[in-house]
This record gives structure tokens, sequence and C-alpha cells, in this order.
């Protein structure tokens, strides 16, 4: 069990790059997919605020209804989701501490 990022669109501002590093650092860990959205959202609290808002305010992960991946989005001023930034899922290995 090993979770795999497909970025779909990403930016160059600074902002949203400090999300992305924040997704990366999710990339290949064993946490479940029905965790993540959680997570992500408390690791991007770690993100400095600008003057508009915070990083949680501005981005999203939900569980899709097959509960096979999960979404990332970055959302409008009125807090719906405007552009897909990444897909996570789960690679269905099963987790092996010793690596065997």
């Amino acid at each position: 069990m090993s979770l795999q990022i497909e970025f779909k669109s990403k930016r160059s501002k600074d902002y949203e790059l400090s999300v992305i590093i924040k997704l990366g650092e999710f990339e290949n860990t064993n946490i479940s997919l029905y965790s993540f959205p959680d997570r992500f959202r408390e690791s991007l609290k770690e993100i400095p605020r600008v003057s508009v808002g915070y990083a949680a305010d501005f981005y999203m992960a939900e569980l899709t209804g097959n509960n096979k991946e999960v979404k990332v989005w970055h959302l409008n001023i009125k807090g719906d989701p405007d552009r897909l930034l990444a897909i996570v899922k789960d690679d269905g290995k099963e987790f092996n501490p010793f690596n065997f």
C-alpha cells in the first residue's frame, strides 16, 4: 500500500509550489486514502498565510465516489472546485515493512 500522485496541472506561482511540495511529501507513504484528505488539510496549515488567506482555504482533497482515488482541487473565490491539481491513488500493493 503506497500512495501514487499524478499531477494534472501545475502553476509556477510560489504559493502553489508550496502546496505541490506538501502534496509530494505524501507520495510513497502508507497512509490510507480514507485518511488522506484530513492529513493533507493539516499539512496545508503549515504553509504561511498570504494576504488573502491560508492554503487550506484554497485547496481541497476529496475521496471519490468509488473510494479508489482522491482528487486534489484548487478552489475558486466562492470555495468551489475550479481546477484539478492532482489525483492520488493507492498502488494496491500490500504494505511490507521488511521490503520482501
